[in-house]
């Protein structure tokens, strides 16, 4: 194979730089073309020492989209356009055992640095990876948290896609029974798990339970009503509370399990107003529509327009679980079980507690 030479240094991320080396090596997009080619969407991942991987993307590999700095650290515009090479030789000498035979590295200007993370010392596979779409759907109450993880999923594995579709999880229940595309559920109730183990449609062994949440009361900021607990609910001053309806939204469910044990289910049952998920409910207080409703703590958290001022009983609390799953009629389980494990990993945990969830014990 034809071979390239050229200078570069690296920066990492506490700012220490290398010293320019020379080297020779052949490019990556020579060794892909000479494996068969890659189409666009799919992705480059390269392994080395210690299985220490970076998995880069088509635009990466073909267009050179590295960061590049100039000899302060300050981001660059390239001088050369970057690219990947696995090199052989560095300092007119062969690499030894320590990094070689074979090292990646982004390859730029002499006069310039890239990022020290893409050069993976003794480099020894390098996959393809095809792209891949992965359709989960999500309760209603998930949905600010997972864009907020998918995006850093998919940076990191830049062959996958994702499409969320977030709903009411009865609603997403009855969805995926139908046919709907979906290869990863994740509920705000185990009734709407449990319903589609029992018609087959989840992989078993895929089932956890992920999260847990607490049921909250809410009312618009500037209320004046004085609520200090769901009880009040009963009382003449309030006419109209929005909740989830309970035919298809869990939060309505926990809702009437409040007030069956508070035993005011008679008296607020005409002020209900029924919402289809979640987020309805919490809009609905904001606008002041309504004196109060009931959500998760994490939805009062995304909303700036209202204020918790009760909490649901401990008991109740106690049951709100969000359980996860591979769908079975997914045609990517082992894509969507990878997924599944990234939100059990250290950074999407940060992310989830930061929203205002607790991780569930199994």
């Amino acid at each position: 194979m034809d071979s390239v030479s050229g200078y570069e240094a690296t920066r990492n991320g506490a700012g220490t730089v290398s010293a320019t080396n020379s080297f020779v090596g052949v490019r990556l997009t020579t060794l892909i073309k000479a494996a068969g080619g890659m189409v666009a969407g799919s992705a480059v991942k390269i392994t080395g020492s210690g299985n220490y991987s970076k998995t880069l993307s088509y635009a990466q590999v073909y267009s050179g989209t590295f960061n590049v700095y100039d000899q302060t650290g300050a981001p660059a515009v390239a001088s050369n356009q970057p690219y990947m090479a696995i090199i052989y030789q560095m300092n007119g000498s062969a690499l030894d055992s320590t990094t070689g035979p074979f090292e990646s590295g982004v390859i730029t200007a002499s006069n310039q640095e890239g990022d020290a993370s893409l050069w993976i010392k003794n480099a020894y596979e390098i996959d393809i990876l095809p792209p891949v779409t992965l359709n989960i759907s999500a309760a209603s109450s998930l949905s600010n948290v997972l864009k907020v993880i998918d995006t850093a999923y998919t940076q990191a594995n830049p062959n996958v896609t994702i499409v969320l579709n977030t709903g009411a999880s009865g609603t997403l229940q009855t969805q995926i029974q139908n046919g709907a595309p979906a290869d990863v559920f994740i509920s705000a109730a185990t009734a709407q798990m449990t319903a589609l183990e029992q018609s087959n449609l989840v992989v078993t062994s895929s089932v956890k339970n992920l999260l847990n949440n607490t049921l909250v009361m809410i009312v618009p900021n500037g209320s004046t009503l004085g609520l200090s607990s769901i009880s009040d609910l009963a009382t003449s001053k309030i006419s109209k509370i929005a909740v989830g309806d309970p035919a298809s939204v869990p939060a309505g469910t926990y809702a009437n399990l409040a007030f069956a044990e508070l035993g005011i289910t008679a008296a607020v049952q005409s002020k209900l107003i029924l919402c289809a998920n979640v987020t309805q409910v919490l809009t609905t207080v904001a606008s002041g529509n309504v004196d109060a409703g009931l959500v998760y703590s994490t939805d009062a958290l995304s909303s700036n327009q209202v204020k918790v001022v009760a909490q649901a009983p401990a008991d109740i609390n106690a049951q709100i679980v969000y359980p996860e799953a591979v769908i079975n009629t997914s045609k990517v389980q082992g894509a969507a079980q990878t997924y599944l494990s990234y939100l059990s990993g250290s950074s999407a945990v940060t992310l989830f507690i930061q929203y205002g969830f607790t991780m569930a014990s199994n």
